[in-house]
């Protein structure tokens, strides 16, 4: 079961994305909170053919395919565009501090401390983000035997 999940997420990396955006925006869509028992549906996933307005540019450097997907939030929607690209994590990565630096959002970076061995050695870099009501969570990361960097853009709106 395992290695078959890994081969979906290989072929699949929005899965990554959506799989991490829903654990961090809403935890409880995916279970009802009673062990053994099955999780609630997740209605109103959509995959979109064309770009939504994002808050954010989105990284177009050495692009292989960008897939966008809403979720809706208890909040309202939650966007995610994951991108694959062939430069390595922390280029994208320094592309999107850069920008929101330059634009006044809040960073918030992950504490040394706890990271995990996969952001030590350069394959996985994240941040959260915030201005005004709207909320940033992005994710640039390469599977060890991968050929690509996958970056995933997720952005919710706070009523």
């Amino acid at each position: 079961m395992v290695s078959k999940l890994n081969r979906a997420m290989k072929n699949n990396p929005s899965i990554v994305g959506l799989t991490v955006a829903l654990l961090v925006i809403s935890p409880g869509l995916a279970a009802n909170g009673e062990k053994g028992a099955p999780g609630r549906k997740l209605s109103g996933y959509q995959k979109l053919d064309n770009a939504p307005a994002f808050p954010v540019p989105i990284y177009t450097g050495n692009v292989l395919a960008t897939n966008f997907v809403q979720v809706p939030t208890a909040n309202g929607l939650a966007l995610t565009a994951t991108t694959r690209t062939g430069d390595e994590p922390s280029v994208p990565f320094a592309w999107y501090q850069n920008f929101l630096s330059r634009n006044d959002w809040t960073i918030v970076l992950p504490k040394n401390e706890s990271a995990s061995p996969a952001e030590r050695n350069g394959n996985l870099y994240m941040l959260k983000a915030s201005k005004d009501k709207t909320s940033l969570l992005i994710i640039c990361s390469k599977m060890q035997r991968s050929k690509f960097t996958t970056v995933n853009v997720t952005a919710m709106q706070s009523k």
